[in-house]
């Protein structure tokens, strides 16, 4: 069962599951010998956020350029997942009530996570709807374009609980799932 784990704690337990893996997983994925058809590798990342300031570095350096140092190890994971920390958009309005409110170009962003390896993205966050309904529906529709799959948030309640079924590279079919946070 998953259960909601305070900020802190997610961040983590991202953190030691991306140190974990780099401690256990081959330098280069052809280096394994004879892997087992039941194993399944897994790598798990924390917040993804191109935004706020760090757009200007990822326009000068390409979308690309923050998984450089790591690309090869999300692409050869049968999973790669994380936590897409704000909406891929650029239609709707900042909400009024934040403070601190991101996004991201879909066009952009999107395609450089597919290139990067990432099957699946948590959208269960607290910036998600930082441009509203319509920063949602943009992420949506990017992130399938981008043949990324999501769950954690969705046209209504019951959209935003529904897992994600998908086949994984090296394994059986296998679920995902996420929870839902109010935007505050």
């Amino acid at each position: 069962m998953i259960r909601l784990l305070r900020a802190r704690d997610r961040w983590l337990m991202s953190v030691l599951a991306v140190l974990l893996w780099g401690a256990i997983a081959p330098a280069n994925a052809a280096q394994k010998k004879n892997p087992s058809p039941h194993e399944l590798r897994i790598v798990a990342v924390g917040d993804i956020m191109l935004g706020g300031d760090s757009e200007l570095e990822q326009t000068a350096g390409g979308y690309d350029h923050p998984f450089v140092q790591v690309g090869d190890m999300l692409r050869s994971a049968d999973i790669a997942f994380g936590n897409l920390e704000g909406p891929l958009t650029q239609r709707g309005s900042a909400v009024w009530f934040k403070n601190y409110t991101f996004r991201s170009p879909p066009e952009r962003v999107a395609p450089a996570l597919a290139r990067t390896g990432f099957d699946f993205l948590s959208l269960a966050n607290n910036h998600v709807l930082d441009y509203g309904d319509e920063g949602l529906y943009d992420t949506r529709q990017g992130l399938q374009r981008a043949g990324i799959h999501y769950t954690g948030a969705g046209e209504n309640l019951a959209d935003a609980r529904t897992p994600a079924f998908f086949d994984v590279k090296n394994g059986p079919p296998t679920i995902d799932s996420g929870t839902t946070t109010i935007n505050r």
